[in-house]
């Protein structure tokens, strides 16, 4: 009797471990708005969920390059005018069209499925240390624009 009880709990125990703390957003757009989301209020750890490795380590240089900032110039609220997830597999791309600073800005997200959740991801290849240093500038020219923009509504 004490058998079956003891492999019940393993067995329980090991279900229960399987399944995820949270319900996680589990398609492209979801995934993309949601992350997006997190980056915009700085929760680099919730991003991270939603991250493969390589993305969580770009995060975490993000995250540091943004240490020194006053929190409120940090914060963002990025509206999709257009977003267009191409599934193929367990690989999807999602084009985006944004508009910050009366711009329209057009990119994409790239995700894996893994596990059965799909994350976003980055090929490491392009983040070499000369676009580090170019993201780096253009963080700092979005923060040094929103500051004036503040200023100017004092």
């Amino acid at each position: 009797m004490t058998k079956r009880y003891l492999l019940l709990i393993l067995v329980a125990a090991f279900v229960w471990s399987c399944q995820s703390d949270e319900n996680l957003p589990n398609t492209p757009e979801t995934v993309v708005r949601a992350y997006q989301s997190y980056l915009d209020k700085n929760n680099f750890k919730a991003a991270k969920k939603l991250s493969t490795k390589a993305e969580r380590d770009r995060l975490k240089m993000i995250a540091h390059m943004l240490e020194d900032e006053p929190i409120d110039s940090t914060i963002m609220n990025t509206n999709f005018l257009k977003l267009d997830c191409k599934e193929a597999g367990d690989k999807a791309t999602c084009y985006y069209t944004i508009e910050e600073f009366d711009e329209l800005f057009s990119d994409s997200f790239l995700l894996v499925k893994k596990r059965g959740q799909w994350l976003v991801d980055i090929i490491e290849e392009e983040f070499t240390i000369e676009s580090d240093t170019l993201f780096e500038d253009v963080i700092h020219q979005l923060l040094e624009e929103e500051d004036k923009a503040k200023q100017e509504m004092q």
